[in-house]
């Protein structure tokens, strides 16, 4: 999950030297998302890529150059429907009326080097993100991050049994993946009338068509890389749960939130599920947090596993 942090002021080789980006880098990096910092020195520069990406937090000082100020800086940001919570910081001792949504002005002497601006910048990083741990909004950011994870996996799957394919291989996939599937599917069968002498169509497809259909979900495609991290000795997986750990972290996360429904605890909304003999689980900052660290560790792995092979 992408962070993204656009910063101006004119003094930006002086908070480099200082290593605030790296600072903020890190905390964005501690709280699992992958961060971004854009600085800029020029409100120009800013305006010119404020559409190019989604922000989730903008810094800004307020008297930029010797013309530009900030408000005109933000109003033209609004101006191009972006709702971004905003920090502007300044020396001024009287905080300007700015009159425009989502604006935090913070006032502070030499903000270059003063340990109370970072601690700031910081709070409303918590902020933003903590509106991102707000009901449905966790549930499109993991679907559309486990879509990512799908996408990985499936990218792995092709190269490595049908850009690299080898009878080895094609026996592989087949042995753990199709005639799994087929030995389950029959237990499902009555044996009144049949026979189960019947076989799984993917025996007779190309493993390409295979990985390119609906059917190849995410379970199968993890299974997939979970034979391919074992054959390949990627690391020591001699007792490794890959693939009942990811089911658990991953695929039933996933799961859960695409049936869950939100309940009112005290002042506060929450997503739950609830599961039959279990108690409910609960879907707030804390559980989004593991959520977040959960995927960037099978994101990492996954392209350790795609560069490997």
């Amino acid at each position: 999950m992408k962070y993204n942090i656009l910063w101006v002021d004119d003094r930006k080789d002086e908070f480099m030297e200082l290593d605030y980006h790296t600072t903020l880098y890190k905390y964005v990096n501690d709280l699992f998302f992958e961060p971004s910092l854009d600085f800029f020195e020029s409100v120009e520069d800013a305006k010119n890529v404020i559409n190019s990406k989604k922000y989730d937090v903008i810094f800004s000082d307020y008297n930029i150059g010797d013309k530009d100020r900030g408000d005109d800086f933000i109003s033209f940001v609004r101006n191009q429907s972006v709702n971004t919570e905003i920090l502007f910081y300044s020396a001024l001792e009287e905080v300007p009326k700015l009159n425009i949504d989502r604006i935090t002005f913070f006032n502070i002497p030499k903000p270059n080097g003063n340990p109370k601006l970072l601690e700031k910048m910081k709070s409303m990083i918590d902020l933003t993100i903590e509106k991102l741990s707000d009901l449905q909004i966790i549930r499109g950011i993991v679907m559309s991050e486990v879509s990512e994870l799908d996408i990985l996996m499936e990218k792995i799957a092709y190269k490595y049994f049908v850009e690299n394919k080898t009878d080895e291989r094609i026996k592989l996939f087949h042995k753990h993946i199709t005639d799994d599937i087929e030995k389950s599917l029959k237990r499902k069968l009555t044996t009144k009338e049949c026979q189960k002498q019947c076989e799984h169509k993917w025996k007779s497809l190309d493993i390409k068509d295979i990985i390119g259909t609906l059917e190849f979900e995410s379970s199968k495609k993890a299974k997939a890389i979970n034979q391919i991290i074992k054959k390949e000795n990627i690391a020591d997986f001699e007792k490794s749960t890959f693939y009942k750990d990811y089911e658990n972290d991953i695929i039933m996360v996933r799961n859960n939130l695409a049936h869950c429904i939100s309940y009112q605890e005290g002042n506060k909304e929450i997503l739950k599920v609830k599961k039959e003999g279990m108690p409910d689980i609960i879907f707030d900052s804390e559980k989004f947090k593991t959520i977040r660290a959960n995927i960037k560790k099978y994101k990492e792995l996954f392209n350790i596993v795609l560069s490997h092979i």
